[in-house]
């Protein structure tokens, strides 16, 4: 009866020690979180009314569509405006919200940075547990180009911040397919999706993991169920449904101007490129110099893929995807500048992450 007694004793012992554990990694996991979280607000507001202009006279077309739509004309008639709809509509709002200043419409685009923080944390906690997603929002959040691009009214950082979580979600996704959260996982990697796309037509380059996680899905639902079966398929059948009425819901009022619209959109890219073709020559030049400014993220990407090469972990195929065609959109556009590049920090922090996999497996 004692030796009894003394073994639960022990059993208790070990529970309540596990338990104080848990709770001490997990104030720990958080709170780091939490930090990072404020670090990256601070470094964002910081400097946020600096007159103009920071990034030569784009931020300035931009602060004068703004101006013009709260004069109440509208966007593709009496606007011209050579992006998608949804990086303005988006600032929009904070600008009217918080007084119409300059300030104002930057603190819009601070906020929507945000986003890719959070898209940073589903990759790194889908490929690499905890760790994997502290480093990856660690990243994130020192990257100089990001956090440059998080202060200027420009659409580039609020493309990349919705591609980011699109994508994010999707591998969080893939790790939990079912249920609730996996419902909502892909509806958010659906709608975020399309927000990319919306804010700027390079962010289509995030079509291509998202469209691999789903094959992937496919074929791992065919072989353990010998057939695929509609319940099945609901996660990835919300997420397809729902990026396509986030297309629509957003692109539906501009329907009338819809000629307008190409001609702004695609249009004028296209006609521009062909003027100014013979300065792609400096696209590789742009490439390698982004090379040397980052190369310590480039070499910690290239560590995750030979890591995840030596262990035969797949979810690099995405990734490596989604860098390949981004650097082949780069290379092909014209113009081209130094901050359409930031496209190439999300697959670049994801491959990091995954070498932490080796030593610390995804359920830590």
């Amino acid at each position: 009866m004692s030796a009894s007694i003394l073994a639960d004793d022990k059993t208790n012992a070990a529970k309540a020690s596990l338990f104080t554990s848990t709770r001490k990694q997990n104030m720990l996991f958080w709170g780091a979180l939490a930090a990072l979280l404020a670090i990256a607000v601070g470094m964002r507001l910081y400097g946020l009314g600096l007159p103009f202009d920071r990034d030569g006279y784009d931020e300035g077309v931009y602060w004068q569509t703004l101006l013009s739509m709260r004069l109440g004309y509208p966007l593709y008639q009496h606007i011209f405006y050579s992006q998608p709809p949804f990086f303005i509509l988006s600032t929009y709002p904070f600008y009217i919200l918080f007084g119409g200043t300059l300030w104002s419409a930057r603190l819009g685009i601070a906020l929507v940075s945000l986003f890719g923080l959070l898209g940073a944390f589903f990759i790194g906690k889908s490929l690499s547990g905890r760790l994997g997603a502290i480093a990856a929002v660690c990243l994130l959040v020192i990257d100089p180009l990001y956090l440059s691009q998080s202060q200027k009214i420009e659409a580039e950082v609020s493309s990349t911040a919705f591609s980011f979580l699109a994508v994010g979600a999707a591998y969080l996704w893939w790790e939990i397919p079912e249920g609730a959260v996996g419902l909502s996982l892909a509806a958010l990697s659906g709608v975020t999706l399309a927000l990319g796309i919306l804010c700027k037509l390079l962010s289509v380059s995030s079509l291509v993991p998202i469209s691999l996680l789903l094959l992937a899905r496919l074929w791992q639902i065919w072989r353990k169920e010998a057939g695929i079966h509609w319940r099945s398929l609901r996660p990835s059948a919300l997420l397809i449904i729902a990026s396509i009425g986030t297309m629509l819901v957003v692109l539906l009022p501009f329907a009338s101007a819809y000629s307008s619209v190409i001609r702004d959109v695609v249009t004028f890219h296209t006609a521009a490129r062909e003027v100014l073709i013979n300065s792609q020559v400096q696209n590789k030049e742009i490439l390698k110099t982004y090379v040397h400014t980052n190369l310590l993220l480039v070499i910690a990407a290239c560590f995750g893929l030979l890591c995840a090469l030596l262990r035969r972990d797949w979810r690099f195929i995405p990734l490596l995807a989604w860098l390949l065609v981004s650097i082949y959109m780069l290379y092909t556009v014209v113009p081209l500048f130094y901050r359409h590049l930031i496209a190439l920090d999300p697959p670049l922090i994801a491959m990091a992450v995954m070498g932490l996999g080796r030593a610390f497996p995804a359920n830590a």
